[in-house]
């Protein structure tokens, strides 16, 4: 499954790269400081870290040390404080506005806007090309033709976008999200594609996922 993705560098706020690698590992460190918060503990180990996380403790140092010195040696991490820099990290600080691809998965969770938004993200449009979604209310929004995409992101400014269609006209619809100014999408469809230059793109395939389960679950027989 190809996924354009581990060759990928973005810019650190300096003049250094920093690969995807990384920033897919520092939103897992995110999750286990908003544990650590939510319990009220203060302080947290690189070590901590790692056992949650199931990486080497020296890699989640070098991971951090590569956007400043945020620990103490022999002391931790202050939980708060570092999760407030993480999340700077992740840009999750800035608000963000994403376009929703596929009426009938958004449909099916409700909530789903208000868990976009716990991370700063709102969901501004649903789109769908399918005529029997087109003009339907779905979630508190009315579903818009993909062919509005470009018309709608003139207005709605989003600049992210989540693909759960079927995956036949998947390709299309990037190049319309592309073309529409998009700069980040994450294909949920079944159909892995490829995006133009300037845009990130992730193929996540869950079916792919769970023949990999499959495999691992029969290893040893």
């Amino acid at each position: 499954m190809p996924r354009r993705s581990n060759g990928t560098a973005f810019p650190t706020g300096g003049d250094e790269q920093v690969s995807e690698r990384t920033i897919s590992r520092i939103r897992w460190y995110l999750y286990v400081l908003e544990d650590y918060a939510a319990r009220g503990i203060p302080v947290i180990t690189s070590r901590e870290i790692s056992e949650k996380v199931g990486v080497k403790s020296g890699l989640v140092r070098k991971d951090l040390c590569q956007f400043g010195g945020f620990g103490r040696p022999s002391v931790g991490y202050n939980v708060a404080y570092l999760q407030k820099k993480v999340r700077e990290i992740m840009r999750i600080s800035e608000p963000k506005m994403i376009a929703w691809i596929g009426a009938d998965h958004f449909a099916c969770d409700p909530e789903r806007a208000q868990k976009f938004a716990r991370r700063n993200c709102t969901i501004t449009a649903v789109f769908d090309s399918r005529p029997e979604w087109i003009g339907k209310q779905v979630g508190g929004f009315i579903v818009q033709s993909t062919e509005e995409i470009e018309k709608a992101a003139r207005k709605l400014e989003f600049r992210a976008a989540v693909i759960t269609t079927s995956g036949d006209d998947t390709a299309e619809i990037v190049q319309r999200l592309a073309a529409a100014g998009v700069k980040a999408i994450v294909n949920l469809s079944p159909r892995a594609v490829v995006a133009p230059p300037g845009v990130a793109l992730r193929n996540i395939d869950v079916a792919g996922e769970l023949l990999m389960l499959c495999f691992f679950a029969g290893c040893g027989k």
